[in-house]
This record gives structure tokens, C-alpha cells and sequence, in this order.
């Protein structure tokens, strides 16, 4: 992105636009292949540790009040709050997995 006298952003356009969208797209190649490991071994661990699903998947608000889905490893068991409704995890919380 650009920057005017002003201040402002303006689109990236042409060559500029290209380069930007290569290194994009090359440093998450590059991310997604050095992180594949602990992400597989972590995936295995949630899985081997409890029952239920890998990831855990929630509503958040974003910018502007839109709303977007965060997916993350789960590191409580299934429906933990179920009971309690969403409260802060204490020390030695039972629910951890």
C-alpha cells in the first residue's frame, strides 16, 4: 500500500501489485510447510488426549462490527461450558485438556 503526500493509502497497482501478492503468497508456502509438523503433532496430541474435534471454532467480532469465524486448536474438552456457560479458565481448571 502506498501513501499519498497526505497520508492516505491508495491500492497497490501493475508490477507493484504482483510483487505484493508473490510474497503473499510465497511466505504462506513457506509458513504453512515450516509450521506442518508441530501443527500435525499437536493435532494428534488434542486428538489422543480427549474425545471430540481437533479444532475449536467460534464467532468473533472483527472491524466494523463484522462478524468472522477463528479456528484454533481445542484445549478444553467438548462442551466444557455447557454447564457453566463461556467463563475464564482458572488455575488447574478441570476442563483443560
Amino acid at each position: 500500500m502506498r501513501l499519498t503526500a497526505e497520508g492516505a493509502a491508495t491500492r497497490l497497482e501493475g508490477p507493484l501489485l504482483f510483487l505484493q501478492r508473490t510474497l503473499d503468497v510465497g511466505l504462506s508456502l513457506l509458513a504453512m510447510t515450516v509450521l506442518s509438523v508441530p501443527f500435525a503433532i499437536i493435532a494428534a496430541l488434542v486428538k489422543w488426549t480427549s474425545p471430540g474435534p481437533i479444532f475449536y471454532r467460534q464467532e468473533r467480532m472483527g472491524l466494523d462490527g463484522k462478524s468472522f469465524t477463528i479456528v484454533k486448536f481445542r484445549s478444553m474438552y467438548n462442551d466444557a461450558e455447557r454447564e457453566t456457560g463461556p467463563i475464564w479458565a482458572v488455575p488447574n481448571d478441570c476442563r483443560v485438556t
